[in-house]
């Protein structure tokens, strides 16, 4: 075998071996760098601990995307520390993602997939939320949308550097939200009605005492009555007889008034006149 020969088996061999390369890098998921990705941050004014890096973003609990950044917003935005906008916002946690468009298929067809999104925030309540996996104590994001008058977005007073999609309370926040606002009603309503009571009580107080100090007079009270009944009752003994007389006299008062009440009702003229004449004889 000559030397042209060699170098021309060695030359194939090398080329074979790069092309069985690429073809390798490839079907391992180099194709990946060629897919169309969107990127999009979000706000979170609470802790994102159980998030990292590599975390899902899912629509509706279908994988969409991961989780490429997590900062603090004013380490990524130039805040001044000393200013009221650094202590109201630069407390919120960055969160950056990437979406692959073509996880939808109808999102395929749309050439500007990022408007898309955009409309979709404004007029449709499209928004992101911190969900947990279960007891595990891992987050991802959840993509979803709601109403926007009864859930507000995170308000911001900046222009972000990718497409922004608004973010709203995980649910243990709401839960703690609810506790909070419910304990703050509770505190409200139930200071007044315990003063209330307190003063219901300093008044009952003396009344309890009036009563205790009345209590020791109940015997004497007592004596002092059947006393008088023990008198009452000799009086009556006593006056027994007398009282039998002036009843029946009383009854026989009430017999002549009957009686008179009937002669005057057949003879009324003797009230005025007196007894009616004797009758005489008439001679013919």
């Amino acid at each position: 075998m000559t030397e042209k020969q060699k170098n021309f088996q060695i030359g194939v061999f090398i080329l074979s071996g790069i092309f069985l390369l690429v073809a390798g890098i490839v079907a391992l998921g180099v194709g990946d760098f060629f897919k169309r990705k969107i990127t999009m941050e979000t706000y979170f004014d609470e802790t994102v601990q159980g998030l990292d890096i590599g975390s899902f973003v899912k629509y509706r609990g279908v994988k969409i995307g991961e989780v490429t950044d997590i900062t603090i917003v004013g380490d990524y935005y130039p805040f001044d520390p000393l200013s009221e906008r650094f202590r109201k916002y630069g407390r919120y946690v960055l969160v950056k993602m990437e979406m692959e468009p073509n996880t939808f298929g109808a999102l395929k067809k749309i050439h500007n997939v990022e408007n898309f999104i955009q409309r979709m925030v404004n007029e449709h309540g499209l928004r992101i939320r911190l969900n947990y996996l279960g007891i595990t104590g891992l987050c991802y994001l959840e993509i979803d949308y709601v109403d926007p008058k009864t859930t507000p977005a995170l308000e911001i007073d900046w222009k972000p550097k990718n497409l922004y999609v608004p973010s709203v309370p995980s649910t243990l926040v709401r839960i703690e939200q609810a506790i909070t606002n419910f304990s703050q009603r509770f505190e409200k309503s139930f200071f007044p009605i315990l003063e209330k009571i307190n003063s219901a009580s300093s008044e009952v107080a003396p009344l309890l005492t009036n009563l205790k100090e009345g209590s020791y007079k109940l015997p004497e009270l007592s004596t002092n009555l059947n006393e008088t009944l023990y008198h009452l009752n000799e009086v009556l003994v006593k006056e027994k007889n007398n009282i039998g007389e002036v009843l029946n006299n009383l009854r026989l008062l009430t017999n002549d008034l009957k009686d008179v009440t009937e002669e005057l009702r057949q003879n009324p003229s003797r009230f005025i006149f007196g007894n009616a004449p004797p009758k005489t004889g008439v001679q013919r």
